[in-house]
């Protein structure tokens, strides 16, 4: 049974402060976006979705309706896969969160994800690269979009002008990852961070 896990620990402090509705709990076309990220996983063939919570666990099993820490989540197409919250800790980093999934549920191939991530990209891909490499771990890298228009110049003129153009040649990390279960070893404390 592959796992399907997403990182939704923070505090979200960035976005609203410690008195906003937690991030994971906002709506998105009347959908907390918590459960888009987790329907992402199961259309990837996850049958298990594990949110690995923080500071904000009790506010965020309150918005979800949730009278415990399980759940069912049925995406589109019917599929109804066991949903969990997770309690990891209130100042863990994103790689000591990884240490509340037991290693029969981190298996080859797992998929984690942050909360925020939209996207028409299937992550059963990373999931099938991760297991055909042997790799410990895949990302998915973006070419970002600028939140500006660029300009052209030829001399002190404006010759060009691109709105939003797309960083050809960067790379972000576009928040969703494949694992083995070796990651795990690899963390160390519970402030690792995954993303160093």
């Amino acid at each position: 049974m592959k796992t399907g896990v997403i990182l939704a620990g923070g505090k979200s402090e960035r976005f609203g402060g410690v008195n906003a509705l937690p991030k994971p709990a906002v709506q998105i076309g009347e959908t907390p976006m918590v459960l888009h990220a987790a329907g992402a996983l199961v259309r990837a063939g996850c049958r298990h979705v594990i949110v690995l919570t923080g500071a904000n666990h009790d506010r965020l099993q309150q918005a979800l309706g949730l009278s415990d820490n399980e759940g069912m989540l049925t995406v589109g197409d019917g599929a109804t896969v066991p949903f969990t919250l997770r309690f990891s800790g209130e100042a863990t980093g994103t790689g000591g969160r990884l240490l509340y999934v037991s290693a029969e549920e981190f298996a080859p191939g797992v998929l984690i994800s942050y909360t925020d991530v939209f996207s028409d990209f299937d992550p059963a891909t990373l999931s099938d690269l991760q297991v055909q490499k042997g790799v410990t771990l895949v990302m998915l890298a973006v070419n970002p979009r600028q939140p500006w228009g660029e300009l052209e110049f030829d001399g002190d003129r404006v010759s060009g002008f691109r709105e939003k153009p797309v960083l050809r040649g960067t790379w972000i990390n576009g928040g969703i990852f494949a694992a083995g279960p070796e990651l795990q070893d690899a963390i160390h404390a519970p402030s690792d961070s995954l993303e160093q």
